[in-house]
C-alpha cells in the first residue's frame, strides 16, 4: 500500500541522512530534493517571500473584489502591507 511504501521510504531516507559523515565532507548528507527545498525555504521564508508581479497583484485584488466570499479569507494580501 501507499502508506507502507511511504513509511519504508521515509525510514530509508532517514537512515541515509543519519549515516556517518566524512570528516572532509560538508557535514551533511542530502537526499533527493532537499537542497532544492532548502533553497525554496530560504527564498520564501527568510527573504520575505516570493515577489508577486504588479499585474498579478491587481488580478488577485480584482478577483477578491468580484467575489465577496473571498473577502473574509483574503481581507489583505501580504503585498498590500
Amino acid at each position: 500500500s501507499l502508506d507502507t511504501f511511504e513509511k519504508h521510504t521515509g525510514n530509508l531516507l532517514k537512515a541515509l541522512r543519519e549515516s556517518k559523515k566524512s570528516p572532509l565532507g560538508p557535514g551533511r548528507i542530502w537526499t533527493a530534493g532537499e537542497k532544492e527545498n532548502d533553497a525554496r525555504v530560504f527564498r520564501t521564508g527568510e527573504q520575505g517571500g516570493m515577489k508577486v508581479p504588479g499585474a498579478l497583484q491587481k488580478n488577485m485584488i480584482d478577483l477578491r473584489e468580484a467575489h465577496p466570499e473571498l473577502k473574509e479569507k483574503y481581507a489583505k494580501f501580504p503585498f498590500e502591507e
